[in-house]
């Protein structure tokens, strides 16, 4: 008589198909682990590059709607560190101070009114994108003479989207009164 075979795997088959499955599974986790850190990494850089063009841009929008660099209003003096600008204004004079304001390691905008020798502020801001450096150039030995103004800024962090930038601008009168 012939022995019959019985139908199935036999234990080493199966503990094979299951070594086999454990090693596609660790493969397949780890793959999602680094897509998953990619993703946060891209994330965080174009987070950094749009934080970097929104301080760009409020240096760019609060020079180009001054008239001209103040030497200072209440605390505040336009130096390397500072930039105290004079805006137009109906009542009072009207100031805008870009410097460290609140954080050390971020840029700080304010808007503050000066009326009958009194200082308020109206509103403070300061940007999301931390800074490794932060500082103003002026065209002029004094700050109030400058019709240029450059706004040097290396944000913290590392790789390209933490390369230092230099921002130039010109208040809007002194604009106005370079054209033709």
């Amino acid at each position: 008589m012939k022995n019959p075979r019985r139908a199935g795997y036999m234990l080493i088959e199966a503990l094979a198909v299951v070594s086999i499955l454990a090693i596609v599974l660790g493969l397949a986790g780890q793959i999602l682990i680094t897509c998953t850190r990619l993703s946060t990494f891209g994330t965080r850089a174009a987070d950094r590059i749009e934080q970097a063009a929104e301080v760009e841009e409020t240096f760019r929008a609060a020079v180009r709607e001054s008239f001209a660099v103040s030497p200072g209003v209440g605390p505040y003096r336009s130096d390397a560190n500072t930039l105290v600008l004079e805006t137009p204004s109906g009542a009072g004079r009207r100031f805008v101070v870009l410097g460290r304001i609140r954080e050390p390691e971020r840029l700080s905008v304010l808007k503050a009114v000066e009326k009958e020798g009194v200082f308020e502020t109206e509103y403070l801001s300061t940007s999301a994108l931390p800074v490794k450096s932060l500082s103003f150039a002026y065209d002029a030995a004094d700050p109030a003479q400058a019709r240029r103004i450059t706004l040097y800024l290396e944000p913290q962090g590392q790789g390209k989207t933490s390369a230092a930038r230099e921002i130039v601008a010109t208040p809007g009168a002194v604009a106005q009164r370079a054209k033709p």
